[in-house]
């Protein structure tokens, strides 16, 4: 228990896929900025629990189905194949919220599909050789990591909307500036586990 524990913590912050492994950036800089925090923790809900059903789904996919088989060559189009049709399955849903905050439905449906956080977590799982719960377990610190890292950007794009910064470091480059400072600050979880 304690193992699934550390794994869970070193993956949310001590290894977090987002800041020090550059998973899952773009998916991260790409969400539609709005006056509040509701759609980041969507998608950071939505995000989460696609990491985590692809990571075991992969997983299987990969153990009972492609290596007894002899195929495990395509392992990379297999789970490019299941993260996908999860990411459409996970759009589904959340058309049937209905949420009036975050109309751009197909924008997040084909973020979704394309975060690199989603195909490395389920690769670096596999690259470990880790067993079913070590693999649970680093899907589940990867999507808390993934949300905290959502979370927190957006919340200082939101901030920097209302706060004077000098012209020349408008726009990109101050978001750059501070997603650069929070992940030295991610640095320090380091000695942790």
């Amino acid at each position: 228990m304690t193992e699934f524990i550390v794994i869970i913590i070193a993956a949310a912050l001590a290894n977090n896929f987002v800041l020090i492994q550059f998973l899952g950036v773009t998916s991260v800089f790409a969400m539609p900025v709005s006056p509040r925090l509701r759609p980041a923790a969507l998608m950071s809900v939505a995000s989460g629990l696609l990491i985590i059903s692809s990571t075991t789904i992969n997983y299987l996919i990969y153990h009972y189905g492609l290596l007894p088989s002899g195929t495990a060559y395509l392992r990379l189009v297999a789970f490019m194949l299941t993260s996908t049709l999860l990411a459409a399955v996970t759009g589904v849903f959340l058309r049937r919220l209905n949420d009036a905050d975050y109309v751009q439905t197909r924008s997040t449906i084909s973020i979704m599909a394309l975060n690199t956080c989603v195909l490395g977590t389920a690769l670096i799982s596999l690259n470990s050789e880790a067993h079913f719960v070590q693999t649970l377990a680093l899907a589940i610190g990867a999507a808390i990591g993934f949300g905290i890292v959502l979370m927190l950007v957006s919340a200082m794009r939101l901030r920097l909307q209302s706060t004077a910064v000098p012209t020349p470091f408008r726009g990109a480059s101050i978001a750059l500036i501070s997603t650069g400072l929070l992940a030295l600050g991610f640095l320090g979880f380091a000695g942790i586990v």
